[in-house]
């Protein structure tokens, strides 16, 4: 069976990633490395959640395709992007997994009316904005510091139980990280798909940042 680790590994899917690499100006990247910690990020989330064998997978490779239309730009890539998976995808994959796959890859920059979507997109939408490791966050760095960037991140968690999802995020002991989070337009991507999870889940929603709770009350 195709894996998110095979896709990763086809030189196809290499010499695409290559490409998005080679086209950004800043030290940010939408790339190979990219698409593998998201899908890694969402296996994460499948496990905590109870999500196991195809289906996991089957998030895990939306997620490693998901940016993939963005070696011909940005502009229109989801589109680009499914429409690369739906041809590049083997037909072992039953008809009905391959449509929520494609509709994750198409929808996975949605920033609204994300109640709508399924909870397998929701959660490739969430995994990607999950992803702070990449220097894709310093697209502002020449114009401002003194913010929180990626290397002060340590590590990232998710705890489901008692009808509670819980995003759990480790600074590098940044005293008022709360504060230098929410000045990023990447976090409130980050509330908003983490809401729109919890909403499928039927759960409420909390995001904790050195075990500080991050007021959320004005997305929900």
């Amino acid at each position: 069976m195709i894996t998110y680790k095979s896709i990763l590994a086809d030189q196809k899917i290499i010499d695409e990633y290559t490409k998005i690499d080679a086209q950004n100006i800043y030290p940010f990247s939408h790339g190979l490395q990219h698409a593998a910690n998201v899908a890694e990020i969402v296996g994460k989330i499948a496990d905590i959640l109870g999500i196991v064998d195809n289906q996991k997978q089957y998030l895990q490779i939306a997620c490693a395709l998901h940016d993939i239309g963005q070696a011909s730009g940005r502009e229109n890539h989801e589109l680009r992007a499914k429409l690369f998976s739906q041809e590049y995808l083997p037909n072992e994959i039953p008809k009905d997994s391959l449509n929520e796959i494609l509709l994750a890859i198409e929808k996975h920059d949605q920033e609204t009316d994300l109640d709508e979507l399924s909870l397998f997109t929701n959660l490739v939408c969430f995994a990607d904005k999950m992803d702070f490791s990449q220097k894709r966050l310093e697209k502002d760095y020449e114009k401002k510091f003194g913010y929180l960037i990626y290397s002060d991140i340590v590590d990232i968690n998710f705890e489901y139980d008692e009808g509670c999802f819980k995003i759990l995020i480790t600074t590098n002991k940044i005293s008022n990280a709360i504060e230098l989070l929410e000045e990023r337009s990447f976090f409130k991507k980050v509330i908003k798909s983490g809401i729109a999870v919890s909403k499928k889940l039927k759960a409420s929603c909390k995001i904790l940042v050195d075990q500080k709770e991050v007021d959320i009350s004005s997305y929900l």
